[in-house]
């Protein structure tokens, strides 16, 4: 059967002034030919000159193994432009809750292990974290919000059941997702959060399949949001692994999976199958480009920052470790 993508576009124009201000702030992102010299670099410190006359300039440090402070800095910015810009404050609570959950990961593990996380938290989320903090340490879960207060103590209980963080992971993901559907209307943001489910499903597919796991294990960490249904992947289980594209042919994924299989025969890697996915990613939020009306530009230049924000992150990893730039190139996502 074929499947396709459902029509995003939107007639709304009461953000005419916003995605005009997005247009104009599109042009500051970084480049390809930008990304092209970062990578020719020959260390940290020249990263840090080659971004002095980029939207990134105020927050560079003294030093590239502060990264982080950048990437940190220039989501902070993101999200106070975007709280002035987008007037529904469930999408800015849907764009916050994957820090909210990242938290709630952090603070259960942190729970379970008994250890100090407070330096792990993030500020991004709908929730302060040291109110969840506090809440955790309480045990008073039934404060968070539904999906998330459901799902803490059933990540906490499959974990002393299972004895693997592994379960305690897919369960929470489970939960984001869904929950990210359940808070949110807008079809554009839907289908990215349903695309993701399917990017994800693929690639656990390949890493069960590569751990030799049993099926089983694929049912348990399956992400049911998505646009492809489990049986599209049990189907092909046991296939040879060369055997496995063609049961994608007729989805949007056909490249991602045929050119991901190829690359993890060759190379026993998914190095390329991730930076598919990526690509995949990008080039539906690209879509975004070509609308004059709606709120879909400004949820796209979103997404187009995060996709920079771990474009840099991975080049200042490679260039600190000594990573050849073409090695680094090889996993870089599109630019938007």
């Amino acid at each position: 059967m074929l499947i396709t993508y459902p029509h995003t576009e939107s007639q709304d124009t009461k953000y005419a002034y916003a995605v005009g201000r997005i247009r104009a702030l599109e042009e500051k992102l970084i480049s390809a030919h930008r990304i092209a010299r970062l990578l020719e670099a020959e260390g940290g410190d020249e990263l840090l000159r080659i971004l002095q006359d980029t939207a990134y300039s105020p927050w560079l440090p003294e030093t590239p193994r502060d990264y982080e402070h950048i990437i940190k800095q220039a989501r902070g910015e993101l999200y106070e432009l975007l709280n002035k810009l987008i007037s529904e404050r469930e999408l800015i609570e849907c764009l916050r809750l994957k820090y909210d959950y990242y938290n709630a990961k952090v603070l259960t593990k942190g729970t379970i292990g008994e250890k100090e996380v407070d330096k792990l938290l993030s500020d991004f989320g709908n929730i302060n974290p040291q109110e969840m903090k506090l809440l955790f340490q309480e045990e008073r879960y039934d404060k968070l919000p539904y999906l998330l207060s459901k799902a803490i103590p059933e990540a906490i209980e499959i974990y002393y059941t299972r004895k693997d963080p592994r379960f305690l992971d897919i369960l929470l993901d489970n939960s984001y997702y869904s929950y990210l559907l359940e808070r949110n209307e807008n079809v554009f943001l839907n289908t990215l959060v349903k695309i993701e489910a399917d990017l994800v499903n693929i690639k656990t597919f390949f890493r069960v399949r590569l751990l030799k796991e049993e099926s089983k294990l694929l049912k348990e960490a399956f992400i049911e949001k998505g646009f492809l249904g489990l049986g599209r992947f049990l189907d092909p289980f046991d296939e040879p692994i060369e055997g496995v594209p063609r049961y994608f042919e007729y989805t949007p994924y056909a490249k991602v999976v045929s050119e991901g299989v190829e690359y993890l025969q060759s190379k026993n890697s998914f190095l390329r199958l991730e930076k598919l996915c990526d690509d995949h990613f990008i080039g539906f939020l690209k879509r975004a480009k070509y609308l004059t009306f709606g709120v879909e530009p400004l949820l796209a230049y979103f997404y187009a920052k995060e996709n920079e924000f771990k474009m840099l992150r991975m080049i200042f990893v490679g260039k600190l470790n000594a990573v050849p730039g073409n090695l680094i190139k090889e996993r870089l996502p599109e630019v938007y």
